[in-house]
């Protein structure tokens, strides 16, 4: 029987746990349920969760619908770049890096994510600010992402690790997920938070160290488009939420990007 989140809304034995651009999503007990949303921006990015979901097994159990998926909650701890230690950072690095090494399955449905009408759809909103030079960081970027595919997250933030056990790491939340290349969610991982140098260094070196091969060019290229990219986003979200910290949280990313 499919669940309705109308009828999850009206129940208050369910809590609000997050009322977004592109989800909803409730829990009740050990149980969490998500909800997609179909928006013009959604349309424009393909959401593939369920689909990676499904061929990743993210989750042990799961209980899948048209526009939803319900899973048990994981016990964690809230990750804060101010409050983790050089084991965690190690482990996210790690993490990722299994992420990447997973084989793509010959018979995939999942694509890479549409970062050119993406980019070109923020910008044509309100409160979206035109960049100097993002025209060039742009076209430079689209050479690096969506080129020697793996499966990527896509959208690494604070709330999307979990910090398990012993520090252990899972990382969650994969609406932007598809098919991509690894430096994007590396750049967005560095990007997205404030690292500071010997941070940055210390997960960047444990991934490079499981890997024959980084190139340093293609994660500079990468680190300033996922800059921009979210920045743009924060913008848009800003626009919609009238939330003022997604604007400053805009500025900040470009700062980050230089």
């Amino acid at each position: 029987m499919e669940r309705n989140e109308k009828i999850i809304k009206k129940d208050k034995t369910w809590i609000k746990d997050k009322i977004g651009l592109s989800n909803n999503v409730y829990f009740k007990d050990k149980i969490i349920c998500k909800f997609f949303i179909n928006n013009e921006f959604t349309k424009i990015y393909q959401n593939q969760e369920i689909l990676i979901l499904k061929e990743l097994k993210v989750f042990n159990s799961l209980e899948i619908g048209k526009n939803y998926f319900c899973a048990e909650k994981i016990d964690h701890k809230p990750f804060f770049i101010d409050n983790v230690n050089d084991k965690i950072l190690i482990n996210c690095a790690k993490e990722i890096k299994s992420l990447h090494d997973i084989k793509i399955n010959k018979n995939t449905k999942i694509k890479a994510p549409n970062f050119l009408d993406t980019w070109n759809f923020l910008n044509k909103q309100e409160k979206i600010l035109q960049y100097k030079d993002e025209n060039l960081i742009l076209k430079e970027g689209l050479k690096i992402i969506n080129k020697d595919l793996c499966y990527a997250n896509n959208d690494i933030v604070d709330g999307n690790i979990l910090i398990l056990k012993d520090d252990q790491i899972k990382i969650i939340d994969y609406e932007y997920g598809g098919l991509n290349s690894k430096y994007f969610d590396l750049a967005s991982f560095v990007v997205k938070r404030k690292l500071t140098k010997k941070q940055e260094e210390i997960f960047l070196n444990t991934y490079i160290k499981l890997t024959s091969n980084f190139d340093f060019k293609k994660f500079k290229i990468a680190r300033i488009f996922t800059a921009y990219f979210w920045a743009k986003w924060a913008r848009y979200k800003y626009q919609e939420t009238n939330q003022k910290i997604y604007a400053e949280i805009a500025d900040w990313l470009i700062l980050r990007g230089e």
